[in-house]
């Protein structure tokens, strides 16, 4: 017959990762009293079943304690490899030891679900679901209490955490059997429901967990979608981005090429530009230098490389301005005025001084005017 005991977890701690552990009491010695048809005779009110020590301690019972797998509430069926992951939310350990008439093993509860179980909500007992064989005899223990039936070969199978701790710190019977019928026990939304058999609470199991993988499955997508979205809200924006850049570089070329359109203005400028440079570089070049074809910088470059000689070959543009510069400070600038008087000077035997030139011509036409009477 598959049976449970129950017992209240004491002595809990937390490990390093979060797991609760403890050394619980799960079984003990002794008299345990069952309704008759919870061991199957309903004709007796009460049956009061012994559970020797040569049996609780039996080697193989220890043994079968060890590694058992820990569950919230007792599944409608025994745990096996087939459905452990669906039930197991922790197990016990293999140091299962005697503690006087009750026997000991190191739990760990490992699931959340299970853990928020114990601190959160307060269900803090234990209930060992296990399998043993009745023995239908009568007898007296050697304290003196009569027994109506013997428990033997006990295999442990399962550790229940449950939510009513109706022992205190005494072991108890039939933890999921009240009432005149089997009853098995579910947990919905937080709260524990009877149901009158395996059966109806296997199809309720399996609908649940159907609506549960429904919902996994309806989850999944719409983080699927999410993150979708944000990838491409992503890109919406990097797009945006290298538009806004591109209009950046648009507005500067506009820029560019209406400065770089041959007004009136901009030719005055570059004429006078040129000529300055030009007119800078004749101080420094030899007399034969071609200036036509060249670009400014070209004709700066040339004219420095005039005094400074190979070392220009690896100054920057900019050093190469400001040694043009500092070697051309003194030049003065080529204006009209200056222009014509270079042209009067160049010359030989004529008035140096555009002065000069136009008193003479005003001479001349006053002397003009006085010999007008003689022709």
């Amino acid at each position: 017959m598959n049976l449970f005991d129950a017992f209240v977890i004491d002595g809990v701690r937390r490990t390093a990762d979060g797991y609760l552990a403890a050394f619980a009491r799960v079984a003990r010695t002794g008299i345990q009293e069952y309704k008759g048809h919870e061991l199957g005779r309903p004709d007796m009110d009460k049956v009061r079943v012994y559970r020797p020590p040569e049996e609780v301690f039996h080697e193989d019972a220890l043994r079968s304690f060890a590694h058992r797998p820990i569950t919230m509430n007792h599944p409608s069926t025994p745990v096996t490899a087939r459905n452990w992951k669906k039930y197991a939310g922790g197990q016990t350990g293999d140091q299962v030891v005697r503690d006087g008439e009750y026997i000991r093993v190191p739990m760990v509860m490992m699931d959340q679900a299970l853990i928020d179980a114990y601190e959160k909500e307060g269900i803090k007992e234990l209930s060992m679901g296990y399998s043993t064989d009745i023995k239908w005899r009568t007898g007296v223990t050697d304290a003196g209490e009569p027994y109506d039936a013997v428990q033997t070969a006990i295999r442990g199978n399962h550790l229940a955490v449950v939510p009513q701790a109706r022992g205190g710190d005494q072991l108890r019977i039939g933890d999921s059997q009240t009432g005149e019928h089997e009853m098995t026990k579910l947990t919905l939304d937080g709260l524990t429901v009877n149901v009158a058999d395996d059966q109806s609470a296997a199809i309720i199991d399996r609908h649940i967990a159907k609506l549960a993988s429904q919902l996994s499955e309806v989850s999944d997508s719409f983080e699927d979608f999410k993150k979708k979205k944000k990838k491409e809200d992503e890109e919406v924006v990097d797009h945006k981005k290298a538009c806004d850049a591109k209009d950046g570089e648009i507005a500067v070329l506009k820029q560019q090429l209406k400065d770089s359109q041959i007004t009136p203005e901009n030719l005055d400028r570059m004429v006078k530009d040129r000529l300055s440079v030009i007119d800078a570089a004749k101080t420094l070049v030899d007399g034969q230098y071609v200036f036509d074809g060249k670009t400014l910088e070209m004709i700066r470059k040339d004219a420095v490389a005039a005094k400074l000689g190979d070392m220009v070959a690896t100054m920057p543009l900019d050093a190469i301005n400001g040694a043009f510069i500092a070697l051309t400070k003194d030049v003065k600038p080529n204006t009209a005025a200056s222009q014509i008087g270079d042209v009067l000077r160049s010359r030989p035997n004529q008035t140096t001084y555009a002065t000069d030139a136009r008193e003479q011509a005003h001479a001349k036409m006053v002397q003009g005017l006085q010999d007008a009477w003689k022709h």
